[in-house]
Protein backbone atom coordinates (compact mmCIF):
# COMPACT_ATOMS: atom_id res chain seq x y z
CA UNK A 1 0.00 0.00 0.00
CA UNK A 2 1.09 3.34 -0.65
CA UNK A 3 2.67 5.67 1.78
CA UNK A 4 0.16 8.29 3.25
CA UNK A 5 0.32 12.07 2.25
CA UNK A 6 -1.66 14.69 4.47
CA UNK A 7 -2.03 17.49 2.92
CA UNK A 8 -4.33 20.68 2.49
CA UNK A 9 -7.42 20.37 0.33
CA UNK A 10 -7.39 22.89 -2.70
CA UNK A 11 -9.99 23.16 -5.12
CA UNK A 12 -9.06 20.99 -7.77
CA UNK A 13 -9.70 18.32 -4.61
CA UNK A 14 -13.04 19.52 -4.85
CA UNK A 15 -14.86 16.53 -6.74
CA UNK A 16 -12.80 13.78 -4.85
CA UNK A 17 -13.74 15.54 -1.54
CA UNK A 18 -17.41 15.56 -2.64
CA UNK A 19 -17.05 11.95 -3.43
CA UNK A 20 -15.80 10.95 -0.05
CA UNK A 21 -17.93 13.07 1.87
CA UNK A 22 -20.81 11.12 0.36
CA UNK A 23 -19.52 8.01 1.12
CA UNK A 24 -18.98 9.29 5.04
CA UNK A 25 -22.43 9.84 5.80
CA UNK A 26 -23.82 6.80 4.13
CA UNK A 27 -20.66 4.65 5.92
CA UNK A 28 -21.55 5.88 9.64
CA UNK A 29 -24.61 7.96 9.65
CA UNK A 30 -24.78 8.05 13.36
CA UNK A 31 -20.83 9.94 13.39
CA UNK A 32 -22.59 13.24 11.22
CA UNK A 33 -25.25 15.55 12.25
CA UNK A 34 -25.33 15.91 7.86
CA UNK A 35 -27.55 13.82 5.87
CA UNK A 36 -26.71 12.55 2.56
CA UNK A 37 -30.09 14.29 1.44
CA UNK A 38 -28.90 17.67 2.48
CA UNK A 39 -25.33 18.14 2.82
CA UNK A 40 -23.98 20.67 0.94
CA UNK A 41 -20.02 19.33 1.11
CA UNK A 42 -21.49 16.63 -1.47
CA UNK A 43 -21.49 19.34 -4.14
CA UNK A 44 -18.72 19.80 -6.24
CA UNK A 45 -19.25 23.30 -6.68
CA UNK A 46 -20.00 24.13 -2.63
CA UNK A 47 -16.83 22.06 -1.94
CA UNK A 48 -14.78 24.49 -4.36
CA UNK A 49 -15.76 27.41 -2.50
CA UNK A 50 -15.16 25.62 0.38
CA UNK A 51 -11.71 24.55 -0.35
CA UNK A 52 -10.49 28.07 -1.34
CA UNK A 53 -6.75 28.46 -0.07
CA UNK A 54 -7.26 31.78 1.21
CA UNK A 55 -10.46 30.27 3.45
CA UNK A 56 -9.75 31.00 6.97
CA UNK A 57 -9.61 27.60 8.13
CA UNK A 58 -8.37 24.58 6.80
CA UNK A 59 -9.46 20.75 5.20
CA UNK A 60 -7.09 18.49 5.18
CA UNK A 61 -7.05 15.14 3.41
CA UNK A 62 -5.26 12.41 3.82
CA UNK A 63 -3.93 10.38 0.66
CA UNK A 64 -2.51 7.39 -0.80
CA UNK A 65 -0.99 7.64 -3.68
CA UNK A 66 -4.03 9.84 -5.74
CA UNK A 67 -6.50 8.63 -3.83
CA UNK A 68 -8.54 10.34 -0.93
CA UNK A 69 -8.95 7.98 1.87
CA UNK A 70 -9.66 10.49 4.34
CA UNK A 71 -10.17 14.46 5.20
CA UNK A 72 -10.89 16.51 8.16
CA UNK A 73 -12.15 19.81 8.68
CA UNK A 74 -11.94 22.88 10.79
CA UNK A 75 -13.81 25.87 11.47
CA UNK A 76 -14.19 28.97 13.31
CA UNK A 77 -17.10 30.82 14.79
CA UNK A 78 -18.23 34.06 13.60
CA UNK A 79 -19.46 34.99 16.55
CA UNK A 80 -16.49 37.64 17.98
CA UNK A 81 -16.62 35.89 21.31
CA UNK A 82 -16.05 32.59 20.38
CA UNK A 83 -13.04 33.07 17.34
CA UNK A 84 -10.63 31.77 20.03
CA UNK A 85 -12.00 28.01 19.21
CA UNK A 86 -11.73 26.35 15.63
CA UNK A 87 -14.62 23.20 15.76
CA UNK A 88 -13.56 20.15 14.34
CA UNK A 89 -15.99 18.86 11.73
CA UNK A 90 -16.30 15.92 8.59
CA UNK A 91 -13.77 13.63 9.88
CA UNK A 92 -13.58 10.70 8.36
CA UNK A 93 -11.23 7.77 6.76
CA UNK A 94 -12.32 5.11 4.75
CA UNK A 95 -12.73 2.01 5.83
CA UNK A 96 -9.87 0.14 3.97
CA UNK A 97 -7.29 2.88 5.07
CA UNK A 98 -8.57 2.73 9.13
CA UNK A 99 -6.38 0.76 11.74
CA UNK A 100 -3.21 2.21 9.96
CA UNK A 101 -2.73 5.19 11.74
CA UNK A 102 -3.61 7.62 8.84
CA UNK A 103 -6.83 8.71 10.94
CA UNK A 104 -4.10 9.83 14.29
CA UNK A 105 -1.81 11.45 11.78
CA UNK A 106 -4.09 13.36 10.17
CA UNK A 107 -6.17 14.80 13.68
CA UNK A 108 -2.44 15.78 14.64
CA UNK A 109 -2.00 17.35 11.58
CA UNK A 110 -5.54 19.36 12.02
CA UNK A 111 -4.31 20.48 15.28
CA UNK A 112 -1.25 21.65 13.77
CA UNK A 113 -3.28 23.76 11.53
CA UNK A 114 -4.90 25.15 14.36
CA UNK A 115 -2.09 25.94 16.43
CA UNK A 116 -0.55 27.68 13.12
CA UNK A 117 -4.15 30.03 13.01
CA UNK A 118 -3.70 33.22 14.96
CA UNK A 119 -5.83 33.66 18.35
CA UNK A 120 -6.95 29.98 18.41
CA UNK A 121 -6.90 29.03 22.31
CA UNK A 122 -9.10 25.56 21.69
CA UNK A 123 -10.49 23.13 19.43
CA UNK A 124 -13.50 21.44 20.09
CA UNK A 125 -15.24 18.70 18.23
CA UNK A 126 -18.37 16.58 19.04
CA UNK A 127 -18.33 12.75 18.93
CA UNK A 128 -21.75 10.23 19.07
CA UNK A 129 -21.11 7.31 22.08
CA UNK A 130 -21.30 4.84 18.70
CA UNK A 131 -17.83 6.02 17.43
CA UNK A 132 -16.00 4.73 20.58
CA UNK A 133 -12.84 4.35 18.20
CA UNK A 134 -12.79 7.72 17.28
CA UNK A 135 -13.58 8.71 20.87
CA UNK A 136 -10.31 6.68 22.02
CA UNK A 137 -8.35 8.21 18.91
CA UNK A 138 -9.36 11.81 20.23
CA UNK A 139 -7.90 11.24 23.65
CA UNK A 140 -5.16 9.66 22.83
CA UNK A 141 -4.53 12.49 21.05
CA UNK A 142 -5.28 15.14 24.12
CA UNK A 143 -8.90 16.41 24.15
CA UNK A 144 -10.97 15.60 27.03
CA UNK A 145 -14.42 14.94 27.04
CA UNK A 146 -16.80 17.99 29.07
CA UNK A 147 -20.11 16.75 27.95
CA UNK A 148 -22.28 14.25 27.59
CA UNK A 149 -25.20 15.48 25.34
CA UNK A 150 -28.11 13.05 25.43
CA UNK A 151 -30.03 12.76 22.55
CA UNK A 152 -27.84 14.84 20.44
CA UNK A 153 -28.48 13.17 17.64
CA UNK A 154 -31.66 11.37 16.15
CA UNK A 155 -30.74 8.57 12.95
CA UNK A 156 -33.78 6.81 11.18
CA UNK A 157 -35.71 7.62 14.55
CA UNK A 158 -32.74 6.76 17.21
CA UNK A 159 -31.56 8.76 19.90
CA UNK A 160 -27.51 8.70 20.00
CA UNK A 161 -25.77 10.58 22.61
CA UNK A 162 -22.97 12.96 21.68
CA UNK A 163 -19.55 13.55 23.97
CA UNK A 164 -18.18 17.18 23.39
CA UNK A 165 -14.74 17.16 23.66
CA UNK A 166 -12.50 19.84 23.84
CA UNK A 167 -8.34 20.02 23.81
CA UNK A 168 -6.29 23.46 25.04
CA UNK A 169 -3.70 24.35 22.47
Amino acid sequence: MPEAMIRRLVPSDAEAFATLRSASLADVPDAFAASPATDRFTNTDAVRELLDPAAPAPVLGAFRGDELVGAAGLFVPHHAKMEHKAVVWGTYVMPAARGSGLGEALMRALVDAARAMPGIDWVALDVSVTAAAAHRLYERIGFSSWGLEPDGLRVAGRSIDVHHMGLRL
